[in-house]
């Protein structure tokens, strides 16, 4: 390979790189991956379509949902939330339809239901793979129609509901397992989108990083709190399982418990013996350049292949080509070499 191979010994930080134009309000970073999202939300947002946004937990998925609302045609309507891994199967569907008084035991009155408090606006489906698959017909029958019944009742509602999905697990996955009802996914999944874990995009990290610092300095009225360079160091070779939920957190703490006015790697709760913290971090600039970060501990060069091939196909938006060019072997020894270390490259990682 002839890219150029930079050690990592310090975090190119000089202040928040600056964000593109018309960036949503909560949806922060630069990098490749993340600027694909931000072109396919403003695509979608002023359309009435049906979105599905899948990622995994934390990646972002309510603050797009929110951002495709704002950026629509009726930013002022409104945007109503159902949660379905908190609310009781038994208890879905007179929360999302309402029902009427009596309908069941301790229905004194009647409710509107959240499908109802939408109309006109937009109903955020979370984590929608949790729903009951017996709920999962009616639901169908709304988004066809924009018709419902509350429970107990017999007269058929009109609603204009724009609907906004989120799941953190492959729905075609739940739907071979019958759990999930095939019409029902191929008419959410009108348009997909991908939300990429933090590891995906690296060069996001310090920028999210200083965004959360600065919003819990103000909070907290610490003006003049900063992140030592061996905090910035540690926060960005770190693999963040819990992806953008998990840094915030993190910086909050920070910013609440550390003593002076500089966070030093000891204020930041993150296990650096987490089995899943990585051992490298590979990423490849803007020019080509691969960037690895060498562990004071060592690490295998097949480990540091497996690295620099995820960075390339990350680079590359998941082409094979295109990461075989980037890396100068043929496409048949990448291929060979992603079925070896078992990449998987439709992962919303690579998209």
């Amino acid at each position: 390979m002839t890219n150029a191979i930079t050690m990592l010994e310090k975090p190119n930080w000089t202040g928040a790189p600056a964000e593109p134009p018309l960036q949503p309000e909560g949806l922060i970073g630069t990098s490749a991956a993340m600027l694909r999202v931000l072109v396919r939300l403003r695509r979608v947002a002023a359309s009435s379509a049906t979105v599905l946004i899948r990622g995994e937990s934390g990646t972002g998925k309510e603050v797009v949902a929110h951002a495709i609302h704002r950026m629509g045609p009726a930013p002022d309507s409104p945007f109503v939330t159902l949660d379905c891994s908190s609310i009781p199967p038994t208890l879905m569907e007179s929360i999302l339809f309402g029902h009427e008084r009596g309908a069941f035991t301790d229905a004194r009155q009647r409710s509107e239901g959240l499908l109802a408090a939408a109309d006109g606006g937009t109903l955020f489906l979370d984590e929608l793979g949790l729903m009951p698959v017996e709920l999962q017909a009616k639901l169908l029958n709304v988004l066809e129609t924009q018709t419902f019944r509350r429970v107990g009742g017999t007269q058929e509602l009109s609603v204009a509901v724009r609907f906004l999905a989120a799941t953190n697990e492959p729905l075609e996955r739940a739907v071979a397992e019958g759990r999930f009802r095939s019409d029902l996914y191929y008419r959410l999944n009108v348009v997909p989108i991908d939300l990429p874990p933090l590891r995906g995009r690296e060069e996001d990290i310090l920028l999210l990083a200083q965004h959360f610092l600065d919003e819990f300095k103000e909070r907290e009225g610490l003006p003049d709190l900063r992140l030592s360079d061996n905090a910035l160091r540690l926060l960005a070779t770190s693999d963040w399982p819990g992806n953008v939920r998990h840094l915030r957190n993190v910086i909050e703490h920070a910013v609440v418990m550390a003593e002076g006015k500089v966070i030093r790697p000891d204020d930041l709760a993150i296990d650096r013996r987490a089995p899943n913290a990585p051992v490298t971090n590979v990423r490849v600039e803007s020019n080509g350049e691969v960037c690895v970060h060498l562990p004071a501990e060592g690490i295998s060069l097949e480990l540091l292949e497996r690295r620099i091939i995820e960075a390339a196909l990350r680079h590359t938006g998941g082409n094979v080509l295109g990461a075989a060019r980037l890396l100068r072997i043929s496409r048949d020894r990448l291929r060979y070499r992603i079925a070896k270390y078992e990449i998987d490259t439709h992962t919303a990682e690579f998209a």
